[in-house]
């Protein structure tokens, strides 16, 4: 949902940009990941990376590419001691994301 799809009051601030993003919803099989707008939070999310599993090789490589553009690569997307496909980047909102393909690397302990 994008600001620009709320009705107009007088609590709306005048610099209200319509383009931004208030809700987003992504769902993961029968779950969702929502998240919410915070008027008080200035600049982009730090300290936690969202990380997103892919079926294959193939199709993380494709969200991951989706993901950089327009943003800056932390790690080229490639093969990985636990993973066929690994990469990390944020987004052009400034998002970290880590997307990997499935591994049979096990965590030791």
């Amino acid at each position: 949902m994008g600001a620009g799809d709320m009705p107009a009051d007088e609590d709306t601030p005048p610099d209200w940009d319509p383009d931004m993003v208030l809700h987003a919803a992504l769902m993961v099989g029968d779950a969702m990941i929502m998240a919410s707008d915070d008027p008080n939070m200035s600049g982009p999310p730090s300290g936690a990376y969202i990380h997103h599993e892919a079926a294959d090789v193939d199709a993380a490589k494709r969200a991951f590419e989706a993901l950089a553009e327009g943003g800056q690569v932390e790690m080229d997307f490639g093969e990985t001691f636990w993973s066929p496909g690994f990469g990390a980047c944020a987004d052009r909102w400034g998002t970290l994301w880590m997307v990997s393909a499935p591994s049979e690397f096990e965590m030791p302990g």
